[in-house]
């Protein structure tokens, strides 16, 4: 890997105004799914890493936003 790649990789890539209106709508929808996860299931490991993979969920759309638009 290139040292190129490997600094695109970690850059900092800054949202124009589109990408944080979709990074919202998509943030309020996921919050939305939490929630109702929440409601629905027990507390268990199985719920804590259904919630840990919205958040992951969360931090590669919001990279995608970033850097693609």
């Amino acid at each position: 890997m290139s040292l190129n790649e490997i600094s695109s990789r970690f850059k900092t890539y800054p949202m124009d105004d589109k990408a944080k209106r979709k990074s919202d709508k998509i943030r309020g929808d996921v919050a939305d799914l939490a929630d109702t996860i929440d409601m629905y299931c027990t507390e268990s490991r199985e719920k804590s890493i259904a919630l840990t993979k919205l958040e992951e969920c969360l931090m590669w759309v919001n990279k995608c936003l970033s850097r693609n638009n």
